[in-house]
């Protein structure tokens, strides 16, 4: 991890040209240098620019991209810390990305804040009034069903699309509904 006081270079690689800009403001923002590319472009820019401290990337569901792209940027800088993210996050596709050494798997939106947590050795001070309350541990089963009901609601309560999207059959998707309801 980077001292707080050291500025860091940050490469923002996002399919989304929108996101990806917005990103690396975000980056901008906090102080840090950010360049910006997509997972092509991020691949050429790599053999001639110098390589980032940090390599914020997005989970490309169809390839490999992210996690080759890491591989060939730790080669170049071997203190390279990755966070991958992603629009649709899954546990397998997270627990995959730990063991492919990134640092990190978080679901967007990605805020300033979660920038400064993932990027800085130092905790920054929360703002506002302490609060001393024990935070809330939730079980498996429950993130397992806020996940569940966080993709049918973005596919419009679509049962069989949202099997396809979590990876289950239809069926199972049916019984474990039918179990929460």
């Amino acid at each position: 991890m980077l001292d707080a006081g050291r500025t860091c270079s940050v490469l923002v690689v996002d399919s989304d040209p929108r996101a990806r800009a917005e990103l690396a403001g975000l980056c901008t923002s906090t102080g840090w240098s950010a360049r910006a590319a997509n997972h092509r472009a991020a691949v050429e820019q790599a053999a001639r620019a110098p390589a980032p401290d940090y390599l914020l990337v997005e989970d490309a569901p169809t390839d490999e991209s992210a996690t080759a792209l890491f591989r060939l940027l730790r080669e170049l800088n071997p203190r390279l810390e990755a966070v991958m993210f992603s629009r649709n996050p899954s546990v397998p596709r997270a627990v995959k990305a730990i063991r492919a050494g990134f640092r990190d798997y978080r679901g967007v939106p990605i805020d300033r804040g979660c920038l400064q947590v993932l990027f800085v050795k130092e905790p920054i001070e929360p703002v506002g009034p302490r609060n001393d309350v024990a935070p809330v541990k939730l079980s498996l089963a429950r993130v397992q069903w806020n996940h569940i009901r966080s993709v049918l609601i973005d596919v419009g309560g679509n049962v069989s699309q949202a099997a396809r999207v979590l990876g289950l059959h239809r069926r199972s998707l049916q019984r474990k509904l039918s179990r929460r309801s």
